[in-house]
């Protein structure tokens, strides 16, 4: 444990080093390094039970994130940060967000939730038709990018919905995996 500790220690000495560094334009100018620096420093901020100050630096490297997949590799960080802090319809929002982001809608609520989750079984019957389970398991591999974040982001959004009790997400999140 100890040991442990030591290493966070380091860590976080060395990533508020890099991130000291860095000038006002290092986003533009070294936005990977930047990138990996502000994540690194929340990772162990929020290691270590910083919480808050991990959820800063989060929110700071979303505010600078570039692309889609950068955006959501940040929302899913931050729902794992609401998850241990408790705070699941934060993380739920974000999980939303990050959905959102990779070309998947899901209404936060009421009606429009419960017609989307009408929706979806829909599709589902009409996606899959006489489809027999076994003839599932000669589909090729997916390889879209895009839809293979999706369901790792509806898992960890399943995950808070159960945690939370909130039926509507439970119940949608793999619906939308499915389709």
């Amino acid at each position: 444990k100890a040991r442990a500790s030591v290493a966070f220690d380091a860590a976080l000495t060395y990533f508020t080093a890099g991130i000291d560094l860095l000038d006002e334009k290092s986003w533009e100018t070294d936005y990977e390094m930047t990138l990996h620096l502000y994540f690194g420093r929340a990772e162990v901020e929020f290691v270590t039970g910083s919480l808050e100050k991990a959820k800063t630096f989060f929110s700071t490297a979303l505010a600078h994130a570039n692309n889609d997949f950068d955006k959501a590799e940040t929302y899913a960080r931050m729902m794992e940060l609401s998850m241990t802090s408790g705070e699941f319809t934060e993380g739920i929002e974000a999980g939303l967000a990050a959905v959102h982001l990779m070309g998947v809608e899901i209404p936060s609520g009421g009606a429009d939730l419960d017609a989307a989750i009408e929706n979806e079984f829909g599709q589902i019957k009409e996606n899959l038709g006489q489809t027999r389970i076994a003839d599932l398991f000669a589909l090729p591999e997916m390889t879209d990018r895009r839809k293979q974040i999706s369901l790792d982001l509806l898992a960890n959004l399943w995950t808070l919905a159960y945690i939370s009790a909130q039926q509507g997400h439970l119940l949608i999140t793999p619906l939308k995996s499915v389709n």
